[in-house]
């Protein structure tokens, strides 16, 4: 007879989550065990996860790449010893404000084999380059238009005058205007038919004194309804001065129109427009030299020099038939030295944003072949595999070769980059590492793939 007061044991029910967590920890154990039992049976499995890696790792570290591409420096230029040599000007303060009549004395200079002392250099004048070049275009000077043809036979009445605007701390606009008497008047619209363009002319103070001198700041401006608007913002802070030009249009009877009155105006921070040159603080230190020289009194192979001397103190020696040789200047602007400088190419151009580029795209390519590894296993798939190999390898090299070819510059001290004594930093270093792991995975890859791959492999047409 059974006893009905017997207890009868019942199981305790396991708890929900942790039922749940239980078969969540089963799952990722046979993930993991299927994927290494896997390798057992997909011997190029291997093979094809390391021909994968470089199209990950190349991609990912992009923001190494980037600024480590930057430092990479094609050449520089360096002085070349026992090329030295004095420049002294002789600047007349009655004439100041025309640049065609300074002179220069050169204590020495070799033409040909021969050593020349105290060469007495002289500016072209504006009718002289106009004789001296057939391609002369008076509207990128300074100076009053004058008539080139028969057909250009009416010239423009009135002055122009530019109208200066303040915009912000650093961007100015002009507004031209005609001069009628003492009065300024918009332009008529008849006039402004006749004109293309206005050429603007920025002059620069010199280093002593209050004047001006004429720089290659020049710029040009199209019309619109009647007035002309240009930013004039990339300019050192300083005061300046400005003119403007009205430039016949080509087809008509016009020719362009005088110079107009200089205006002032000032500039309190350097602008961040982009232009097609950037103008440094010592970019308009030598403006007042600035222009095209030749040999007074010149015989024998000293009349075939000429000297071209830059706003920024760089002078340039021509002589015809020869090579012409460029020189750094320094010093006060009426006693100079002149060094020859020697151009040093440290890789033969900046392949290194394209070694990146093709990296990267090789990389991607390497992920879709290395499914053909682990699925055909086939010889063809090993040679596309080497072939990409080959190509990472080499252009990984040349990479790394531009930024330590860089870095050699930088130590010799031949390159000078904004005070930076070695462009190895963190991301260079990185970007290094990157390059060689992607070339090491592909070998390693590429290696057990050939060891691996199905010699009894057929394709089959079906």
């Amino acid at each position: 007879m059974d006893n009905q007061n017997r207890y009868e044991e019942v199981p305790q029910k396991e708890n929900k989550f942790v039922k749940g967590l239980k078969a969540f920890g089963r799952y990722w154990k046979f993930v993991f065990l299927d994927f290494f039992r896997s390798f057992k049976y997909n011997n190029m499995k291997l093979s094809a996860i390391l021909f994968a890696l470089p199209g990950i790792l190349l991609g990912f570290f992009m923001f190494a790449h980037v600024p480590t591409i930057r430092k990479v420096t094609v050449f520089y230029d360096t002085a070349v010893e026992g090329t030295e040599a004095s420049i002294t000007s002789a600047l007349n303060a009655d004439t100041l404000e025309d640049t065609t009549d300074y002179t220069l004395t050169l204590s020495k200079y070799t033409v040909n084999g021969t050593n020349y002392e105290n060469i007495k250099l002289v500016k072209y004048s504006y009718e002289e380059l106009k004789e001296k070049d057939t391609n002369f275009d008076q509207n990128l000077y300074p100076i009053d238009g004058y008539s080139e043809s028969d057909s250009k036979t009416k010239t423009f009445e009135n002055a122009f005058v530019p109208s200066l605007t303040q915009k912000d701390a650093d961007n100015f606009s002009f507004s031209v205007k005609m001069k009628n008497g003492d009065d300024l008047v918009e332009v008529p619209t008849e006039v402004n038919a006749e004109i293309a363009y206005y050429a603007i002319f920025v002059y620069v103070p010199a280093s002593t004194g209050s004047y001006y001198y004429f720089s290659n700041t020049y710029r040009t401006a199209s019309i619109t309804d009647s007035s002309v608007n240009v930013a004039i913002n990339v300019l050192t802070p300083g005061d300046y001065k400005v003119a403007v030009k009205a430039v016949a249009r080509a087809a008509g009877e016009y020719y362009s129109s005088p110079m107009s009155e200089k205006v002032d105006f000032t500039v309190s921070t350097k602008g961040t427009a982009a232009t097609n040159e950037d103008y440094d603080t010592n970019d308009f230190k030598y403006a007042a030299l600035a222009g095209e020289y030749y040999v007074k009194d010149a015989t024998g192979d000293l009349a075939n020099l000429t000297v071209d001397f830059a706003a920024n103190g760089f002078i340039t020696y021509n002589v015809q038939g020869g090579k012409s040789v460029t020189a750094k200047v320094s010093g006060s602007i009426s006693n100079l030295d002149s060094i020859v400088q020697k151009r040093v190419y440290i890789i033969p151009f900046d392949f290194s944003g394209m070694a990146i580029f093709f990296l990267t795209l090789l990389g991607f390519l390497n992920v879709f072949v290395s499914l053909d590894l682990s699925k055909k296993k086939n010889l063809g798939s090993v040679v596309k595999a080497g072939l990409l190999t080959l190509a990472i390898v080499g252009i990984g090299a040349l990479y790394i070769y531009s930024i330590y070819a860089t870095e050699g510059a930088v130590k010799s001290g031949g390159l000078k980059l904004n005070g930076v004594t070695t462009i190895l930093d963190k991301n260079a270093t990185i970007s290094i590492v990157v390059v060689i792991l992607a070339a090491v995975f592909s070998l390693a890859g590429l290696v057990l793939a050939f060891i691996n791959y199905d010699r009894t492999y057929e394709k089959v047409d079906r």
